[in-house]
């Protein structure tokens, strides 16, 4: 008779783990099923109160109304994030001016994760073939990127907003650097913060490639649920090595065609800008006008203030118009006041930073059908 407590308690763990082992993960491809019986394999994009996004293998996009898919789906959706709210009895008060305050009510998710906002997001992005193709090319390797995001409490993305890329020095995770740079992003108002690494950190081979690929999905992933986030004004920013990758990356940046609007650089002993312009080949005639904000230490000895005016001098002798030097009292430390200062400095600079209210979202791929 004792050991039947002991056989229930057994019992009662194994069907408890059968039951988490019987759970999907909504947030990898899966089959997805319409109310009409029809099927498709894709990932959870992005979930509200009154719709579904899933993102399908070749990329294609599917807006699908949450009352049509099949209730076992639905009831996925209502476990992980909740039921739909009910409808409103009245009829809801005409959108805000552009101009004016903007809430958000909706939880907004990438790849399956739901974003915070006001706080860093950490997010697991599944890399395309193209992209791995390009990281194979190097002898690179990886199938999914590590994405920090940070947004602010009032993003609304029918708004413009201006995108903080985020780099490290070499063998480090930008995600973890990115924290420098949200005081200065909350602070000026209308910016996000984004970083992306690789599966593990440090890299087995870090590079100029390794870090834009990966920062080109996080980029692209946020332009598949927002359609128009590419035509957002967008800076790079980075400290010692990573000051010197933004001058890579924004150089790729412009070569792309993003709206490149400034790049900040703390801590920056060598002219990384020059270099992009020269081994990426990005229109001259607009890269040179980028605002360059090099931020220094007066106690630095790894990045001293006079090897800091030799970078502003390299610069300005290649023909980059704009280029300003700010020294704080500190050493080797990236110095966030600083941020603040060069986000809203960019902002000035740029000559279209009014809200737009954003852009009409292009047409999606249908189904169910």
């Amino acid at each position: 008779m004792k050991k039947y407590p002991q056989l229930i308690a057994v019992l009662f763990v194994c069907l408890t783990l059968a039951s988490f082992a019987q759970t999907p993960d909504i947030t990898k491809p899966r089959i997805w099923t319409a109310q009409s019986g029809t099927t498709l394999k894709a990932i959870l994009v992005e979930v509200d109160d009154h719709q579904v996004v899933l993102r399908d293998r070749q990329g294609n996009l599917f807006n699908i109304p949450r009352h049509k898919i099949s209730l076992d789906d639905q009831a996925l959706l209502d476990a992980e994030y909740g039921p739909p709210a009910p409808p409103r009895d009245t009829v809801p008060p005409p959108a805000a001016s552009v101009q004016g305050p903007t809430t958000t009510s909706q939880p907004f998710h990438i790849a399956g994760t739901r974003l915070n906002l006001g706080q860093k997001t950490d997010l697991r992005l599944p890399l395309g073939e193209a992209t791995q193709a390009a990281l194979r090319k190097e002898k690179l390797s990886a199938d999914e990127a590590v994405v920090g995001l940070w947004l602010p409490e009032n993003f609304d993305p029918k708004k413009e907003w201006n995108i903080l890329l985020v780099s490290a020095t070499q063998n480090s995770s930008s995600v973890n650097h990115m924290y420098h740079y949200f005081d200065g992003a909350r602070e000026v108002g209308n910016w996000i913060v984004i970083a992306a690494d690789g599966p593990n950190v440090p890299p087995p081979n870090d590079s100029t490639t390794w870090r834009w690929e990966l920062a080109q999905a996080a980029l692209l992933a946020l332009d598949e649920v927002w359609p128009g986030v590419k035509e957002w004004p967008i800076a790079t920013g980075g400290f010692s090595g990573g000051a010197k990758r933004s001058g890579l990356l924004g150089a790729i940046l412009a070569k792309e065609k993003w709206n490149l609007i400034g790049m900040y650089m703390g801590g920056c002993n060598q002219d990384f800008a020059t270099l992009g312009l020269n081994n990426y080949r990005p229109t001259a005639s607009v890269f040179r006008k980028v605002p360059i904000y090099l931020s220094v230490g007066n106690r630095d000895e790894i990045a001293p203030v006079a090897k800091t005016e030799n970078v502003k001098r390299a610069m300005e002798s290649t023909g980059f118009r704009n280029v300003r030097i700010e020294v704080y009292d500190g050493a080797h430390v990236p110095h966030p006041p600083h941020v603040t200062d060069a986000l809203k400095w960019f902002n000035s600079q740029n000559e279209d930073t009014q809200d737009r209210g954003g852009k009409s979202l292009p047409s999606r791929a249908t189904w169910p059908r």
